[in-house]
């Protein structure tokens, strides 16, 4: 028997796909067609009212307002972490600035890698790079100039939110009222105080002065109330003997404390330190409740005496009777370094 030629392949498919004698469409009638398209409405339907059902039973357990875990039973386990700004490389802690030599060059051929990173984070800030270059070179911009746009552009974006904040005026000063508010409304955090000597024009300290500032934030925590401290509490902790004093004046806030990891550390980044708007976050910030314009309290610590060309390991920590610390697990505080290049 002789296989079939290609012409009566050809017309044995165009028949599968319209059979004209049989009035039949991929091999089935229209009766055929019918009942499969029948069951598979009433398929997909029943499967689509199951979906709708559990999704619906799903919302029915999910508050709109507040979270379904909370306290001791959420994510963060009821204590709120730290966090810092700038932070140049997410697999770093090291917060490097290189003074501008006279020339208004710096060692960028001897700090290649250290280059590739500036530009990387330069490129986020497209403003900057649509300025025209008086030199006609990018390299011209000089290394030191990438650093300051670096952390710049580390810090500016969560600043710039908080400074439209406050001129929208949705949230109350808080430090007016003496933290007197309702449950819906927010405090405002009070930003000229905020960003007082710690701004874009002086690039956060950044710049020639070479007095660095470093942005801190707590976690937001559903809920969550700092605890008071009590004398014994406040005697029982390894705090420094200036901060147990304010912490007897005001022991409902959230103190902030940074120090030398070590003692060359504690040498090395100096005793001149400030803290803007001041040293704690005010009670009045607490809780938060998802209210409107709510916005977590920031912190700007300035570093007006590290010893320059020698890597100094700093550690921030946050001081309430409910915050656990633990350096090993990050909780409580944050880590970094800071170097000054000559």
């Amino acid at each position: 028997m002789s296989s079939p030629s290609l012409r009566d392949r050809v017309n044995g498919f165009l028949t599968f796909i319209w059979d004209g004698e049989e009035k039949k469409f991929l091999g089935r009638g229209g009766r055929n067609w019918a009942e499969i398209g029948a069951f598979y409405l009433v398929f997909y339907t029943i499967l689509l009212g199951f979906f709708v059902g559990m999704l619906a039973v799903f919302y029915q357990t999910i508050d709109g307002d507040r979270p379904r875990l909370t306290g001791e039973s959420s994510l963060l386990k009821g204590n709120p972490g730290m966090g810092f700004k700038p932070m140049p490389d997410i697999e770093s802690t090291l917060l490097r600035y290189s003074f501008q030599n006279e020339s208004g060059f710096s060692s960028c051929e001897r700090n290649h890698d250290s280059f590739k990173t500036y530009i990387h984070f330069l490129l986020l800030d497209l403003s900057f790079l649509s300025k025209p270059h008086e030199s006609g070179s990018f390299l011209r911009l000089g290394y030191a100039r990438l650093q300051e746009a670096q952390h710049v552009t580390g810090i500016s974006p969560l600043t710039r939110t908080y400074a439209k904040a406050t001129a929208d005026g949705v949230a109350v000063n808080c430090s007016e009222t003496n933290g007197e508010k309702t449950e819906e409304q927010a405090c405002a955090v009070d930003y000229k105080k905020l960003t007082e000597q710690c701004n874009e024009e002086n690039y956060f300290g950044f710049g020639t002065e070479g007095k660095p500032c470093v942005l801190l934030r707590l976690n937001k925590i559903f809920d969550w109330i700092p605890e008071p401290f009590t004398e014994e509490d406040v005697n029982a902790t390894d705090m420094s003997d200036d901060l147990k004093q304010k912490v007897r004046q005001k022991p409902n806030n959230v103190w902030i404390e940074c120090v030398g990891e070590n003692p060359a550390d504690i040498d090395n980044l100096g005793a001149d330190i400030e803290y803007f708007p001041e040293q704690s976050f005010a009670s009045y910030y607490y809780p938060y409740l998802n209210q409107k314009g709510y916005l977590s309290p920031l912190m700007f610590v300035k570093f007006n005496s590290v010893e320059r060309n020698v890597a100094v390991m700093v550690e921030c920590r946050a001081w309430a009777k409910n915050i656990r610390y633990d350096r090993t697990e990050k909780e409580g505080g944050v880590h970094f370094e800071l170097l000054l290049d000559p």
